[in-house]
């Protein structure tokens, strides 16, 4: 709310907006595709992008790459290996988590330049 009064617009207003938007977003995936794909479609980009980026604008373009990387990503391993869309999605997230999550530890351990 506080950089919505920097920008000029009403922090309350925008604040219940954007509630209603993501209750609108949460109902109608799950309807569409279950529980377990949309937490994971909602949780899964969004730790990736905090694992990997620190500031806003970056991690929501991280965020929203990620999502769609996930989710074509397992598509195509559902085609190739004959197996259901949303289980195949749900396992591209976690690998990918996995990944930023190892290459996170692998930075933090890494020796500092001189």
């Amino acid at each position: 709310e506080s950089s919505c009064e920097a920008f000029g617009t009403p922090g309350p207003r925008m604040r219940i907006a954007l509630l209603l938007l993501l209750a609108l977003a949460v109902v109608v995936t799950v309807k569409l595709a279950g529980i377990v794909l949309a937490t994971a479609l909602f949780v899964l980009p969004g730790a990736i992008a905090l694992r990997v980026s620190d500031r806003l604008a970056p991690g929501m373009v991280v965020r929203v790459l990620v999502g769609l990387l996930g989710v074509l990503g397992g598509l195509v391993a559902s085609f190739e290996l004959n197996r259901q869309g949303g289980p195949m999605i749900v396992l591209a997230l976690i690998a990918m988590y996995a990944v930023a999550a190892l290459a996170g530890l692998v930075r933090t351990n890494a020796p500092a330049r001189a």
